[in-house]
């Protein structure tokens, strides 16, 4: 459960299924699987140890959930670049169509994203919208709250920003960037 720790139960359950394990390398993957849903290389790996045990609907579906993440992933590739190039050379009302093919108002992650890229460019208006529903998707998103904090301080909006840079400050008290922000809005 505990974030700076998030590929552990990957990794052992690779080392129970390397050793043979297949049981205990099953529990350690659907707990992964759990905790990280949208990683495609935990899907795939559960999906070979429902095969080995015989569980080919179960592997199917994990398959199925690997390849829509590799496809997310290869959008997210390919449009990030896209997006910040019409960031810096077009007008925002014509980026802006460019960078919403990123968002996905089910995914986190790539409202993250697409909020870091307007963040990025200094158009913090148009990060705010991706970043709250990313936090409302994951509430214990590092990134989504200081991105969030971050466009807000931009915008001026400094009693807004504290909250999610408070919360920001508490998931990664180290993180230098955002316990300065934090005191750059009490400030303000």
């Amino acid at each position: 459960s505990d974030t700076a720790f998030a590929k552990a139960s990957f990794y052992l359950g690779m080392a129970y299924l390397g050793a043979g394990r297949a049981s205990e390398a099953m529990d350690s993957l659907q707990r992964t699987a759990k905790n990280n849903p949208r990683d495609a290389e935990v899907h795939y790996r559960l999906g070979r140890v429902y095969t080995m045990a015989g569980r080919t609907e179960d592997a199917e579906r994990e398959y199925q959930l690997y390849r829509a993440a590799r496809e997310n992933e290869r959008i997210v590739e390919q449009e990030a670049p896209a997006c910040m190039d019409a960031l810096r050379t077009q007008p925002v009302a014509q980026a802006r169509n460019i960078c919403a093919r990123i968002g996905d108002p089910n995914d986190a992650r790539r409202l993250i994203l697409l909020g870091q890229l307007y963040a990025g460019a200094g158009v913090f208006a148009e990060a705010v919208e991706p970043l709250q529903q990313a936090a409302k998707l994951e509430p214990g998103s590092f990134e989504a709250s200081h991105y969030l904090g971050l466009s807000l301080f931009g915008l001026r909006r400094y009693a807004d920003a504290l909250g999610p840079l408070k919360k920001a400050a508490e998931l990664n008290p180290q993180f230098f960037d955002t316990v300065n922000l934090l005191a750059k809005t009490l400030y303000a």
